[in-house]
Parts: C-alpha cells; sequence; structure tokens
C-alpha cells in the first residue's frame, strides 16, 4: 500500500501528491478539470467538490482528513483519512460506481468493516444486486486510483455511455 494512503502524513505533503496525480491525470486527458475545495477547521480538514472527466463523467469528492497532530513549529498538522466518499457518475444521468466508508455504524451482511463500493448498471443506473462490494480498510482506492478506473469505464463503454447520453438528452427536450 501506498504510504500516503494508509498512514498519518503531513498536510502539505498530502496535498503536493494530491495535486501530482490530478495534473498527471489533467496531461493524460482524463481529468478536464478539478474543483476540489479544502476546508480547514480546528480538528479535520474537508475536501470537497468535483472532478470533470471526458464522457459526461463526474467524480463527487467528499473527503474528511482527521487531524491526528499538530507540533508547535508551525510544520504541517499530521493527517489521516477518516471518512471519504468518491461518487462516479455519468453527470445528471445516474450513478457509475462509489467508494465509501461514510456510514460505519450500519455494516453490510458479510462486511468486516464499512470500506466498500456500489456498483450501478452502466445503461439504467440501477444498483447491481451483488451491491455493495466489501473492499475493504486495507484495500480501499486512492482518489487517483478511482479515477483511473472511471478512466477504463469509460474507455471500456464508451458507446453505450454516449447512447445513454443521447437517450437522456432526447427524453428531456421540451414538448
Amino acid at each position: 500500500m501506498p504510504p500516503h494512503q494508509r498512514n498519518p502524513l503531513r498536510l502539505d505533503k498530502y496535498l503536493s501528491i494530491h495535486t501530482h496525480h490530478m495534473e498527471h491525470l489533467e496531461r493524460a486527458g482524463f481529468v478536464l478539470s478539478e474543483d476540489i475545495q479544502i476546508q480547514h477547521h480546528r480538528d479535520s480538514i474537508l475536501m470537497t467538490g468535483p472532478i470533470l472527466c471526458p464522457g459526461h463523467i463526474e467524480i463527487s469528492v467528499n473527503k474528511r482528513l482527521d487531524i491526528c497532530h499538530r507540533d508547535g513549529n508551525g510544520k504541517s498538522p499530521v493527517v489521516k483519512t477518516r471518512h471519504y466518499e468518491y461518487n462516479v457518475a455519468c453527470k445528471g444521468v445516474h450513478n457509475l460506481f462509489r467508494y465509501d466508508n461514510t456510514h460505519p455504524g450500519d455494516l453490510y451482511p458479510g462486511h468486516l468493516d464499512p470500506f466498500h463500493k456500489h456498483v450501478f448498471h452502466i445503461d439504467t443506473g440501477i444498483e447491481k444486486r451483488k451491491s455493495p462490494i466489501w473492499v475493504g480498510e486495507r484495500d480501499w482506492p486512492t482518489l487517483a486510483e478511482v479515477v483511473d478506473e472511471a478512466n477504463h469505464l469509460y474507455a471500456d463503454n464508451q458507446d453505450l455511455l454516449n447512447e445513454v447520453l443521447r437517450y437522456c438528452a432526447w427524453r428531456w427536450q421540451p414538448v
């Protein structure tokens, strides 16, 4: 596992890694724009906002980093992800998949912890029967990995996603 994913890390290093990954994904052509807002609170940092991708794919990020500790030297606080939700959707149409751990008190049957993935049918947006799939605390993905997974989903299903978009555009036309 990459150290930035599982272990506490200084916030400045964490944000540097995030920026590096987003710049790489933009250069690769899959991220069109990213508008993650960072809000500093007394004991946490919130990262929220959209990442827009080709094919009308939008990744909504909602992430809370807990501040583990601060040192008195004015250095960046040490943070660790507490809660996250990465929702990948065909913008304005329906969800494609979502990773989250945002309801820790309500474990799904057979899940050992709240880290899971919701999977939806690409053509209808209806959640698949075996969803959510447990991924576990050790294996939940980084945001860069989610963007990469969305990129592969788009590449493998581009025609179907375009058909869904055409249908929705037709269906929503004023009469």
